[in-house]
């Protein structure tokens, strides 16, 4: 006897394209949780790589921007390119960043926020809204090439904009580093 067909799709897999949705938005709480909005707090995300050495050379800066704000912004550092622990952790200790950081699910992060360089700020307001996206600051004009001084601290600037004016608008700054790739590659 022969068993019988049927066209209809399993049930598990009949909303696959609603378990998606649910896991982009799963996704991104995760990321909220992990930034603590919860907390009413100002809040920024940089994409960082232990192995580009823009990242290293503009954690000078962030250095010195977790002591200024560290009251009123949190700070998360995402390792989207990453799967080794240490070398995050002596990375993070080398440039003196104290924020919290995150190596799973941080590539998939990192494409939900269409971030696409290391180093890359995004800085969000106490109610979550996207108030800049860019440059820590202008202290190279493309990568391997510093320029003689910093002009112009951007990231600096936006956060003060944003806890003087939560309701500011957003501002883009064209990041310079080490690009994201398109897919996650995996260790091998």
């Amino acid at each position: 006897m022969e068993g019988k067909r049927c066209n209809t799709p399993h049930p598990d897999l009949k909303n696959e394209v609603h378990l998606r949705m649910l896991f982009r938005i799963l996704m991104l709480m995760c990321l909220f949780s992990v930034l603590d909005v919860c907390g009413q707090r100002a809040f920024v995300v940089v994409l960082m790589s232990e192995d580009c050495p823009v990242s290293l050379s503009q954690s000078v800066e962030l250095n010195a921007l977790e002591k200024e704000f560290a009251e009123r912004i949190d700070f998360t550092y995402l390792f989207p390119i990453s799967t080794d622990h240490a070398a995050v952790r002596a990375f993070m200790t080398k440039a003196g960043l104290h924020g919290s950081w995150v190596i799973e699910g941080a590539f998939e992060r990192a494409k939900e926020l269409k971030a696409t360089t290391m180093p890359e700020a995004l800085l969000f307001s106490r109610t979550g809204q996207n108030t800049y996206r860019g440059r820590i600051d202008n202290s190279f004009s493309r990568i391997g090439q510093r320029n003689r001084g910093t002009r112009s601290r951007d990231l600096r600037l936006a956060m003060q904009r944003t806890l003087d004016d939560p309701g500011t608008f957003m501002v883009r700054t064209q990041p310079v580093g080490c690009l994201l790739p398109l897919h996650k590659i995996e260790p091998k």
